[in-house]
């Protein structure tokens, strides 16, 4: 669209609420930063919003009741300001499309995950509509002239609005955003998309469906965009993608690959701390496997999702590989590191799932000794290969199976803290501690949480913590030094 939005002659607040993954994250602050340059003023106070978006996420069902939930709870607000605006994008959009519109249902517009460019848009349109049908009253009057003269320039242009708003799939005129305009609440960490979409297609999954096939995004261009967060002060970095080991396999032939892109990266001045999620576990090299154990720069914590012990489950689940051969790449990998912390991905209560299958998980789950696992009771997308399947085990089941598994991790996660207990990490500050406001919160390369006492000066640098003690979801310790660029390194520090 043209960038007419810049003739706004008064605010208009735009609020997103931003639900599931990193990559919905980044989209959000990327939509922001679009929306800003736009002449939208872009606010995190839902209640002064004249316009609301949701970035959603499909892959739980959970996940789009809690956005149908609120959506509803900000309709009924709608009796007082009616001129509201509630707009939905991300993976649920793209999925149920227009049956979003129309009916019980609430949003005004819809814009799925290739649709990010039509937004400012399909905002403006979607408020003259409101605004030339709102009537005024003492609550809303205020904003109501405020909105009239914004939207003066489009009113002859948006209206009448007889057409939905209604924007998924794919199509020439797709475009794509800057991702250099994101809004990112910390300079000094960003996440930056290298590919979007999958072609996994593993039998729950709704990704491949809402995203597309796998597309990577031009080296020199992901490149560029490293070279300029760095010059601005950015020192961590996440690279991001539903399976970033398939990196430019969609690219011409002798394209960089994943383990190539990520040595250069390093090399940037500036940045001092890489990560990137997500790692499908078939796809991982010994390639990448040698570059990470070599490379300082790239942080001792790995996202490689298992999903399930059984080898009988994990066939149905359609992911590409076996317990045994998951087994073998962890082995690698914490023999190149020893120090390498691992988290996972588990589904308990998959189709056909017996005890029997359970208790490889839990086993496996032991075995493996992951320092975090992000664990999940199975929910049927729509769509989806397992959704043919007989949803056969029982939801008070399920709950019970993933409770187990909760503990067992829960044990597992505090020892990882608490063999830190006693040394001295490098840690990079975040900000505030959310519970404790005068305690500072970090990180260090093993994604440990990490709180102590420091000035708020310290906000976005390393520092050298001592660890004192551990929760078990947390760290305490004391600010011994800023360490200097030579202590930057992800190996452990003093015992």
């Amino acid at each position: 669209m043209a960038d007419f939005s810049a003739k706004l002659k008064a605010p208009v607040y735009v609020c997103l609420l931003t639900y599931g993954c990193q990559m919905n994250i980044l989209d959000s602050q990327i939509l922001s930063g679009n929306l800003a340059r736009q002449g939208f003023v872009v606010t995190e106070d839902e209640t002064a919003a004249d316009v609301v978006l949701f970035i959603t996420c499909s892959v739980r069902d959970l996940a789009e009741r809690k956005v149908l939930g609120k959506a509803g709870k900000l309709n009924v607000k709608r009796n007082r300001r009616p001129e509201v605006v509630l707009g939905v994008t991300g993976c649920m959009a793209e999925l149920k499309g227009e049956t979003l519109l129309g009916g019980k249902n609430v949003f005004d517009f819809v814009a799925g995950t290739h649709k990010r460019h039509l937004i400012p848009e399909l905002i403006l349109r979607a408020l003259c509509k409101r605004v030339a049908e709102s009537e005024v009253t003492s609550v809303n009057a205020e904003a109501l002239e405020r909105l009239g003269i914004a939207l003066a320039p489009y009113m002859d242009e948006c209206l009448p609005a007889e057409r939905k708003l209604f924007a998924v799939g794919r199509d020439e005129a797709e475009d794509s955003l800057d991702e250099l305009e994101a809004m990112r609440p910390r300079p000094w960490q960003a996440f930056v998309e290298i590919m979007r979409g999958c072609s996994n297609f593993c039998s729950y999954c709704v990704v491949p469906y809402a995203r597309g096939p796998e597309v990577s995004r031009p080296a020199d261009e992901i490149l560029a965009e490293l070279k300029t967060l760095a010059s601005s002060g950015c020192v961590e970095v996440t690279l991001l993608g539903q399976n970033v080991n398939s990196y430019g396999k969609d690219l011409p032939k002798g394209s960089i690959s994943f383990p190539e892109l990520l040595a250069e990266a390093a090399k940037i001045e500036g940045l001092k701390w890489l990560r990137f999620v997500t790692s499908n576990p078939q796809d991982i090299s010994d390639e990448l496997i040698d570059l990470m154990a070599s490379e300082p720069k790239i942080c001792r914590y790995l996202h490689f999702p298992l999903q399930s012990g059984s080898n009988r489950i994990l066939k149905m689940m359609n992911r590409k590989y076996s317990l045994e051969q998951y087994l073998e790449k962890v082995a690698k990998l914490k023999s190149a590191m020893p120090d390498l912390w691992l988290a996972g991905d588990l589904i308990v209560g998959f189709p056909g799932e017996t005890l029997e299958d359970f208790q490889a998980t839990l086993a496996a789950v032991e075995r493996i000794d992951y320092a975090n696992n992000f664990l999940f009771k199975y929910s049927e997308r729509p769509g989806t290969a397992a959704s043919k399947l007989p949803d056969d085990v029982p939801l008070e089941e399920k709950k019970r199976r993933h409770a187990e598994l909760m503990a067992l991790q829960g044990k597992l996660t505090h020892e990882h803290l608490k063999s830190l207990v006693g040394t001295t990490q490098t840690v990079l500050v975040e900000g505030h501690s959310k519970r404790n406001r005068a305690v500072l919160q970090g990180r260090t390369t093993h994604f440990a949480n990490v709180v102590f006492e420091g000035d708020p000066s310290l906000i976005g640098k390393f520092v050298s913590v001592k660890m004192e003690s551990a929760t078990p979801l947390t760290l305490y310790g004391s600010f011994e030094r800023l360490p200097g660029d030579e202590e930057l390194t992800n190996e452990k520090e003093s015992g």
